[in-house]
């Protein structure tokens, strides 16, 4: 059946159809009177009850009795009702259910009737008990009736609302509460079983109720039901002063449901809390699930008990509209459809508390009705303050959040704007400059779409005052003629990092009907504000949702069709505001919208939102520069209801929340392993995320290649010696190598200005005898480079590929090679060489294979092009074929033609020698286009054995100068063409004179255009007319078509036209070719093109050819797509550098742009115009006008050393080089070479000699390869002759060479540079066009703050590494300092970017937060001191956060299986947490706050259990040896305060991979020698033992975790995280034991013979057989094992499956275990005699002891009583800290006195522990007796000091004075203290056992003083005697009658000194002294009206 009820009540009877689905047919319908609030069935279902809007008469409605037989229309008669009334309207009330029946659950107990509570306004509860008669009368409900049988009034000083605590959930929670785990004696289940069974006995009906402060009260009721009825007792049994949030009292005004989750302890192991569990809705609509342990509440605690927050579940009443989130806080604030509002905290999980992430409610806010039409609830929030900005659409108000009391109160509210439509986009605006010192300013502006209208508010606060707010703005109208259908906040970046941030260069942005984003700029002319705009975005046509993130990146969701939505994201350009489409893709499930968030590192995130889901993506790395950006998902957020979303945002840390029809969801960060059944291994979204787009590390092969190419050749060199020398500090000591430490520092290191180069090249050309001008480089040589090679297959680089790590090492190799030559080499060069040694030693695997044209491009302008051809020579082991040539573009950059002769006569050769069978096919193509036909006569001379011989040697001899045999050739040629033979068909177009032909075939046959181009070279000259043909026909369209501008550059360098090489480096493609489809080619960027652009600038410039210059603008582009590119490429530091540059080309770009071009003022006395950037001098030397230096920081002063390469080659100091561009005679004649003359004849002083070392060059700058050899004229014939002589081997003569050497070095000398002028050039700028440089400067500033985050997004990782393993890092500098040296580098790169250091700090912490960089957060100070954002506050709460997703990680999908990847991640972040804490401990002494004992247990047990299991799962029992080993020692450390001097060993040897100690296995006595045993163990034995011993392992040190927190329970100081460590940590912990224990049971057969005592010799594994030794030296196994094969079957008369049978006695009885046949029949009274040995100290003081009381329901809490104060003690804990303190006092006196009398045998113990000798060594010196003593006394001062370090037991101390009685309650754990000093009126307190504060204080009404007090056998009364000789007796219950007592007797004349209640409530006993004194008096009193009185 189904009741619902509003404006009638209907009810519905509930069926299942065929088909599955629910039906409901109505069978009930009555209208009400009144709207109706609450209706709820009573538990039997026999009646229900309702309640009205304000209404005092609830109503009980029953079936009538005539009910069966009424008709349709008398429907409405079938119930009927009885009033109960109250006195104030009724606000909620609940039913109690009635108690199960434990044989038959699924029945009720019928022995009462139904009892309902009912809660009015005023916060009084009744209790109505259905009468006895109407209960029994199961008839007729005509006698039906309720009686109020109880009244609570709370007196909480708020509000309240009381619930039942259900019977049978607490019964249910009390019956699995007695199972045991192997972790309990018998002695503690039945003391702990009868306290629960005594509570539920005394008080079956519990009610509890929660204060406004989030204290909780429980009361007890006796005697509401049974016969005969009487009136009922009700008690407060329970006040806790902080049982809940605050936050959290709502929740409890609402509906409460209390019940008992079976599952909890069905499958536990160790844990069986007897828990209840609390689902309380709030009238908020706030769902909380709260958890409930009866142990923490009614047992004895000195923690505070609390209801647990599990689950939560927020939402409206109606669906949400929109989130509004903090810009820089964790607030977040929702809006309904009905504009209700909810105001929430994100929550990390709180320790006790709270153990789930999400939503905390602030509170909840119902906002005025919007007074025009249309409008709608807005917020925005001020930065840095938990203050909203509301507006409802005309109004705006700040709204100030106080989230510690869960209030939000109005702050002001602004001036009013009147609007005449209403307001629909909200928008805050900051500008620094606006400031004054302790007050910020910020602009409100309200933009209304209706009238386009803008109202803008300028507030001023103060901290969080309100300091003015005027309205400067409400004339103004946007510029708009199309209908605004939506804006977006385009300026979020100045507000996240107010107040530091500039202000943004863009606003906001405006959507009109047409889809056009419309672009607005916020500026001030005098005192007036407006939006101006900023250009337009055509975004298309059915736009549902655009957000932006605070760099400005847009996220657009566009409806295309009915059944498409297409999701896209834009980027814009810092120079213009153009945004452009990234990414887009399309979506067949209709999208609701996309949010778009950057993370700490400054990368962008996408959540997609669908109606079942949430889809994230991040960008994905561009691996080449003209790649596509693609967007990947790398995570899916399903909704796990039958719901569907209606909106999302973002949250911090990674968290989103989603809002659901009527509930709002909070996704973490983490992984969801259950959508992926494959992968098993956690992460993070953000480590996802640097993984696919973050940073690459600095040795990544990628970026070191980009490094090369930007000449950083100081910094690769560093790079690489760090890789070399941290593997070799972690491999020889033995560490995984988990990162790489990072050499950032030396990137943004600050240099010598003396020392620096403007293109920072003396490194690189330096002379032997140089100084090295970077004395910090590290050197990295060929020794370690063979270092590396060989531990090349032995490692595996972090975030490498095995692919990524062969390049790496051939780069390596490549970079070594290229140092060592480095003198004979220009810097194009040495690119070249670079590049093409890799792609040899890597991609080199076909014929077809080639450099790319970028890598050739180097060597095409290189000016060492004869070392180039030596080096291809040497390359290919002297003999290069054409292919080998050509994969190293020779074709393309060889550009003598004599040199391209020799070179092409060498590879004929080699071509006609590579096979042992010699063909002159091979080398025809060859000789013939070097004209040398007789050669390729005399060789097929020698081809005897070829078919074609004879044909070719006729052919052959022909003359090809006659027209015949040329058509002949051309006849041939064509014939070859059809048999494909392509090369050969080229020879005999040569030999026809068809160039053109040849060419043809070479390109669209062969595909070969460097053949071509030699064809025509070789052919034809330098000058060929074919050349430049084919070059403009052919070779540049396609180039120009493909955007290859690497090929269009060289192809106009071929062509002699400069200006357009030049241009081909930037311009737009389809400027440089006149085509058809001009207008459909696509600008490719590739940055390495601007090193290009800087070559050829400087080289036009030694020249002096005039080029026209590249347009600023144009430049301004390419640099910032280069930066874009580099982005894209995870390469930061380079996109850095290009932003650096780009900022100097801004003023020339806005002069360039204006109508009249500003005069330009020449500074230098040599006027220069400034048509051209000098790219080869520093920032710093060139003009504002944008010239630049792409290879020298902007910091960088020239040092007027090294070459020049923007001067000619005659102005150098080696007073040679030459002029490309003229010809030869006009060379200068210091020296040069003429490429088109005879080596004969040229010049001595730049001749080469190919075979004499380098150092017999010339020393004039040249380079001498050795003398020319002689020539003769040869006539045709001859030519082969020569050819023959060339095949031959020839032996140099070294020696000669040698000589020639060493001769050579005597006469070497070092040419003195020339110095150069340096010119600089002024623009002037207008006041205008300096508000646009400023404009563009901001952006670009912007920018590179965007660079320097994600620069440093994975710093906290080598940080990590280096502190992790600083034991061993330290001998080198680098790394001893190495925290300092990242500290150092990071403010050098914020001093360069211009970044606030708070900036930076806040991005790094927030880094720190998101990675859960705990080591990284301790080791790197904060920029800025006085900020300070990582205190130890900030610190625990991180810890906090790691502990709780590291608990959330290790056990989540318990069942999957586990391999060591999947727990590595869980393992580093155990070990992490670890040493975060040691590392805090260590800097404690520098200033550092001290950490909570609270945090500190929570985080190291936390982190010790995760590698137990972690261990446990990949079987790693190396590491498990000494998890087991410290497992006792650890949690006892943590429970002694966790002392830095305990904790850090422990932590040490937890951390360090060391051998275990194994010992062999100990021998018992039950041990046989049956053959069972011996021999080869089977598969089944070994995985069951292993299995085994994985169980017990874990088993033992859950039972020893399991201990620690109970002493956590009564040790008091770590109150917060006891919760978290049962709650959260040992109920998972016993629910994976379950887990393990039910499979080592399906495992066990009957017929295996296995038995526990051999488990060792079924382990195969020696470290395994080592953790079996060690666990059987320090646990009961026998028993251990029992439990977990038995489960709880477990009895001796049952033996178990397989197992041993064990005698009862088998299992050794643990302390304090009775056996059972003490504990069966009657037990005989016997008399006991005390001694001194009977007793134990359990307190002691100074003072005198007045009192003491036990807590009746746990005997190991007591209280005393002394003059002046109440201690509450732990006795267990006391009596030993007093055993202890007696051994210890004894060992001191003994110590002091020196009076050793121990003999040698005993002093060897001591000494081998005191100096670390383990057992069975010797001491390798000889101790005297002197050295003895002073060992031993060593050794006892120090347990001294470990004295104070116990615990004595001491739990709280209450400052009372004059106490003179303590009683305790008899059942419950609450004692009276008498307070008197006989001066002022005497009290009674009342207080409870291990709470702080007195919950009551009874008044007695006079001074004497109080000598005793007592309660009754029962509980219910008390009283105490006095000195004047009066008894007074109180009713013990909660009314406010029972404050004052009840009756007062006078029973002495003179003093009463005690009483006593005798076995009933009624008759007690006095004993006094009479007023004369003489003697005593014993009198029973009756305490009824009638008293009547006796003495004895």
């Amino acid at each position: 059946m189904l009741i619902t009820a509003g404006e009638s009540y209907t009810l519905w009877s509930v069926s299942i159809s065929t088909e599955g689905e629910l039906e409901f047919d109505q069978s009930w319908v009555l209208p009400a009177s009144s709207p109706v609030a609450i209706i709820k069935f009573s538990p039997d279902g026999a009646l229900f009850a309702s309640i009205g809007i304000d209404d005092r008469f609830l109503k009980i409605w029953y079936k009538t009795p005539t009910s069966k037989s009424v008709s349709a229309v008398d429907m409405m008669s079938m119930y009927d009702f009885l009033y109960l009334p109250h006195p104030c309207d009724v606000t909620n009330f609940e039913w109690r259910k009635p108690k199960r029946n434990a044989s038959i659950p699924s029945t009720m107990v019928k022995d009462t009737g139904n009892a309902i509570l009912t809660i009015t306004k005023d916060s009084t509860a009744r209790i109505w008990c259905q009468t006895l008669a109407s209960f029994t009368s199961h008839t007729s409900f005509a006698a039906l009736e309720f009686e109020m049988r109880a009244a609570i009034v709370p007196d909480l000083g708020c509000p309240t609302t009381l619930h039942w605590v259900q019977r049978d959930a607490v019964s249910e929670a009390m019956e699995g509460a007695m199972r045991d785990g192997g972790g309990s004696t018998a002695k503690r289940r039945k003391e702990r079983g009868g306290v629960l069974s005594m509570t539920e006995k005394e008080y079956p009906d519990m009610v509890f109720g929660v204060s406004l402060e989030g204290g909780v009260v429980l009361w007890g009721i006796q005697g509401l039901d049974g016969v005969p009825q009487r009136i009922p007792k009700v008690m407060v049994i329970l006040r806790t002063d902080s049982g809940v949030l605050p936050a959290d009292y709502d929740a409890f005004m609402g509906q409460v449901e209390v019940m008992h989750d079976v599952s909890v302890i069905q499958d536990s192991a160790i844990y069986f809390p007897p828990q209840l569990n609390i689902l309380a809705r709030s009238l908020t609509g706030v769902l909380n699930m709260y958890t409930m342990n009866l142990d923490d509440f009614f047992g004895s605690s000195w923690t505070n008990s609390y209801l647990r927050l599990e689950k939560s579940w927020c939402g409206h009443a109606r669906t949400v509209a929109r989130f509004s989130r903090h810009v820089n806080r964790h607030i977040v604030a929702s809006v309904s459809e009905d504009g209700d509002v909810n105001y929430y905290v994100l929550s990390c999980p709180q320790v006790a508390v709270r153990a789930t992430q999400g939503f905390d409610l602030i509170a909840n806010v119902a906002y005025p009705k919007p007074t025009l039409p249309g409008g709608k609830i807005l917020i925005e929030w001020i930065p840095n303050q938990d203050i909203a900005v509301v507006c409802d659409g005309s109004q705006v108000r700040l709204e100030k959040m106080s989230v510690s009391s869960g209030s939000v109160k109005t702050l002001v509210q602004l001036q009013e704007a009147k609007p005449r439509a209403p307001i629909t986009f909200l928008r805050l605006a900051h500008d620094r400059s606006l400031d004054t010192e302790g007050r910020e300013t910020f602009l409100v502006v309200g933009l209304a779409a209706e009238d386009h209208r803008l109202y803008i508010w300028k507030v001023v606060l103060r901290g969080d005052e309100c300091v003015s707010n005027r309205l400067v703005e409400a004339d103004g109208q946007l510029d708009s003629s199309t209908k605004i259908v939506g804006a977006v906040g385009l300026n979020q970046f100045s507000l996240v990092y107010a107040p530091h941030a500039m202000s943004s260069a863009l606003f906001a942005g405006t959507l009109d009907l047409l889809g056009r984003l419309t672009l607005w700029s916020l500026e001030r002319v005098g005192e007036i504000w407006q939006l101006v705009a900023a250009g337009d975005v055509a975004l298309g046509s059915g736009v549902l949702s655009v957000q932006a993130d605070i760099f400005g990146n847009l996220v657009v969701v566009r409806e295309e069709t009915t059944s498409e939505w297409e999701v896209s994201v834009l980027r814009g350009r810092v120079e213009d505001n153009v945004y452009t489409r990234v990414w887009n893709k399309v979506w067949t499930s209709q999208v609701v919208m996309a949010d778009i968030v950057v993370s700490s590192d400054g990368q962008s995130l996408i959540a997609v939102a669908t109606k079942s889901g949430v889809d994230v993506y991040c960008q994905n790395r561009l691996q080449t520069f003209n790649s596509v950006c693609e967007w990947i998902q790398v995570s899916e957020m399903a909704v796990p209801w039958d719901d569907s979303v209606k909106q999302i945002t973002w949250l911090p840390n990674g968290s989103l929340a989603v809002a659901l029809t009527t509930r709002i969801a909070v996704f973490s960060k983490w992984k969801d392993l259950s959508l992926d059944s494959e992968d098993a291994t956690p992460a993070s979204l953000h480590s996802v995320v640097a993984r696919i787009n973050g940073r690459l590390p600095d040795y990544h092969p990628d970026l070191l290649m980009h490094y090369l190419i930007w000449s950083k050749y100081d910094f690769i060199k560093f790079v690489l010696s760090v890789v070399y020398k941290f593997v070799k500090l972690m491999s020889e000591n033995g560490r995984w190598i988990r990162e790489i430490p990072s050499a950032m520092w030396k990137l943004y290191a600050e240099e010598d200005a003396s020392s620096a180069s403007g293109a920072n090249y003396d490194e690189l050309f330096a002379d032997p005898g140089e100084s090295n001008t970077s004395g910090e480089i590290g050197t990295f040589s060929q020794n370690q480079l063979d270092y590396l090679l060989e531990m090349q297959e032995r490692i595996m680089l972090p975030h490498l590929s095995k692919q990524d790590q062969s390049r790496l090492f051939a780069i390596m190799s490549s970079f070594v090679q290229v140092e060592q030559q480095k003198r004979s080499i220009d810097e194009n060069g040495a690119r070249f060489v670079f590049f093409a040694r890799l792609f040899i030693a890597t991609e080199k695997t076909t014929d077809t294979s080639a450099l790319s044209n970028r890598d050739i491009s180097w060597a095409f302008y290189s000016d060492s092009q004869d070392f180039l051809v030596d080096f291809l020579n040497q390359s290919f082991g002297g003999k290069p074929l054409w292919k080998d040539a050509r994969s190293l573009g020779m074709g393309y950059w060889l550009r003598s033609s004599d040199a391209m002769k020799r070179q092409i006569e060498s590879i004929a050769r080699n071509h006609y020698m590579s096979k042992e069978e010699k063909d002159p096919v091979d080398c025809a193509l060859f000789y013939i286009c070097l004209k040398k036909k007789n050669v390729l006569l005399g060789l097929w001379k020698l081809a005897s054995s070829h078919p074609e011989q004879g044909a070719m040697l006729k052919f052959l001899a022909n003359d090809f100068a006659e027209e015949r045999w040329q058509k002949a050739a051309v006849k041939n040629a064509f014939a070859l063409l059809g048999k494909q033979r392509y090369e050969y068909a080229v020879a005999f177009f040569l030999l026809a004179d068809r160039l053109k032909d040849a060419v043809n075939v070479c390109l669209k046959h062969l595909k070969d255009l460097q053949l071509a181009i030699v064809l025509c070279r070789l052919f034809e000259g330098d000058d060929s007319a074919t050349l430049i043909d084919t070059l403009k026909t052919n070779i540049l369209p396609d180039a120009v078509n493909s955007g290859d501008r690497y090929l269009i550059s060289m192809c106009y360098t071929l062509l002699k036209q400069k200006d357009m090489a030049l241009k081909a480096t930037m311009m737009p493609l389809k400027s440089l070719l006149d085509s058809a489809n001009a207008s459909t080619l696509t600008d490719i960027i590739d940055p390495p093109l601007l090193v290009v652009h800087n070559y050829l600038q400087k080289h036009y410039k030694s020249m002096r050819v005039v080029v026209d210059p590249i347009p600023f603008l144009q430049q301004f582009r390419f640099l910032s797509a280069s930066a874009a590119i580099y982005e894209d490429m995870s390469c930061p530091g380079l996109a850095l550098d290009i932003l650096a540059k780009a900022a100097n080309v801004a003023p020339q770009l806005v002069a360039e742009s204006a109508p009249t071009v500003p005069p330009v003022t020449a500074i230098d006395s040599q006027k220069e115009t400034a048509d051209s950037c000098d790219w080869g001098a520093p920032v710093s030397q060139n003009p504002p006008s944008g010239i630049m230096d792409w290879g020298a920081r902007v910091a960088q002063k020239s040092s007027g050393n090294g070459i020049d390469w923007g001067t000619p080659v005659s102005q150098q100091a080696s007073n040679g080089g030459m002029d490309w561009g003229a010809p030869v005679s006009q060379q200068p004649a210091s020296g040069g070479m003429d490429w088109g003359a005879p080596v004969s004849e040229q010049m001595s002083s730049v001749g080469m000699d190919w075979n004499a070392p380098e150092s017999q060059q010339v020393p004039s700058g040249g380079i001498d390869w050795g003398d020319p050899v002689p020539q003769k004229p040869v006539d045709e014939m001859d030519e082969y002759e020569a050819f023959k002589k060339s095949i031959m081997p020839a032996e140099p003569d070294e020696l000669e060479l040698l000589e020639m050497e060493l001769e050579m070095n005597d006469k070497k000398n070092i040419p003195v540079p020339v110095e150069e002028r340096v010119s600089t050039v002024e623009v002037i700028l207008d006041d205008k066009q300096k508000q646009m440089v400023a404009k563009i400067h901001n952006g670009i500033q912007v920018y590179q703050w965007k660079m320097a985050i994600r620069l440093l997004h994975g710093i906290h990782k080598p940080l990590g590494v280096v502190s992790l393993n600083m034991d061993i890092l330290s001998v080198d500098k680098s790394f001893h300092d190495y925290f300092k040296l990242i500290n150092n580098g990071i403010k050098n790169l914020a001093n360069q970017v211009g970044m606030p250091h708070p900036i930076v700090d806040a991005a790094i912490t927030n880094r720190f937060n998101e990675m859960d960089a705990f080591v990284a957060f301790v080791e790197l100070p904060c920029l800025v001191s006085e900020s300070a954002p990582r205190t130890a506050e900030s610190f625990s709460n991180l810890l906090v956060e790691g502990s709780n997703h590291l608990s959330a990680l290790i056990f989540l999908n318990s069942e999957k299986s586990f391999d060591t990847t999947s727990v590595d991640l869980i393992i580093d972040f155990a070990k992490r947490l670890l040493w975060s804490i040691i590392r805090w401990y260590e800097k404690e002494d520098s200033g550092l706050a001290p950490l909570s004992v609270s945090v500190m247990a929570q985080t190291a047990s936390t982190a010790f259990l995760a590698l137990t299991i972690c261990y446990l799962r990949s079987k790693d029992y190396k590491s498990l040896w000494w998890i087991v080993g410290l497992s006792d020692r650890f949690f006892e450390v943590l429970v002694g305060g966790a002392k830095k001097k305990n904790l850090k060993p422990l932590i040490l040897d937890l951390l360090t991979q060391r051998e275990p100690i194994i010992q062999p296995e100990s021998e018992s006595d039950d041990d046989d020698l049956d053959d069972d045993y011996f021999g080869e163990v089977s598969a089944e034995k070994a995985l069951l033992a292993e299995s085994l011993l994985s169980s017990i392992a874990l088993q033992h040190i859950g039972l020893d975790f399991q201990v620690f927190v109970k002493h956590f329970k009564d040790g008091g100081s770590a109150d917060d995280a006891y919760g978290f460590l049962s709650e959260v940590i040992l109920n998972k912990l016993s629910s994976l034991l379950f887990q393990m224990h039910k499979k080592v049971r399906s495992s066990w057969t009957g017929n295996m013979k296995f038995k526990i005592s051999k488990l060792g010799t079924y382990l195969l594994n020696k470290y395994s057989q080592g953790v079996w030794a060690l666990i059987k030296r320090t646990a009961n196994v026998r028993k251990l094992s029992a439990l977990i094969i038995a489960g709880d079957n477990i009895t001796p008369s049952s033996p178990e499956k397989g197992i041993e049978l064990m005698s009862p006695m088998g299992l050794a009885a643990t302390e304090g275990e009775e056996h059972p046949s003490e504990l069966a029949g009657h037990v005989k009274r016997t008399v006991h005699y005390y001694d001194e040995s009977s007793y134990e100290i359990a307190f002691r003081t100074k003072d005198i002891v007045g009192a003491f009381a036990i807590n009746p329901l746990n005997s190991n809490n007591f209280a005393v009583a002394t003059h002046e104060t109440i201690i509450e003690f732990d006795l267990d804990t006391s009596l030993q800290f007093h055993a202890r303190e007696e051994v210890l006092s004894k060992r001191r006196e003994s110590v002091d006195d020196l009076a050793i009398k121990s003999t040698k045998k005993n002093l060897k113990p001591l000494l081998t522990e005191r100096l670390g000798v383990s057992e069975g060594e010797n001491l390798r010196r000889n101790l005297s007796y002197d050295s003895l003593q002073k060992a031993v006394k060593d050794s006892m001062m120090d347990l001294r000091r470990r004295d104070s370090e116990l615990d004595s037991g001491r739990r709280i101390q209450r400052d009372v004075v004059s106490v003179s009685s303590l009683e305790a309650h008899p059942t419950l754990n609450y004692y009276l203290a008498g307070v008197g000093d006989g001066n002022s009126e005497s009290i009674v307190k009342l207080y409870q056992f291990g709470q702080k504060g007195d919950l009551v204080s009874y008044q007695s009404g006079t001074s004497a003083r109080i000598t005793k007090c007592r309660f009754d056998p029962f509980g219910g009364r008390f009283g105490c005697t006095d000195a004047k000789g009066e008894l007074r007796l109180w009713k013990f219950d909660a009314t406010q009658q029972s404050l004052n007592p009840t009756q007062v007797l006078q029973c002495n004349s003179a003093v009463t000194n005690d009483f006593a209640f005798v076995n009933c409530s009624t008759i007690l006993a006095t004993a006094g002294v009479s007023s004369n004194g003489r003697f005593d008096c014993l009198t029973f009193v009756s305490s009824f009206p009638g008293v009547t009185k006796s003495s004895l």
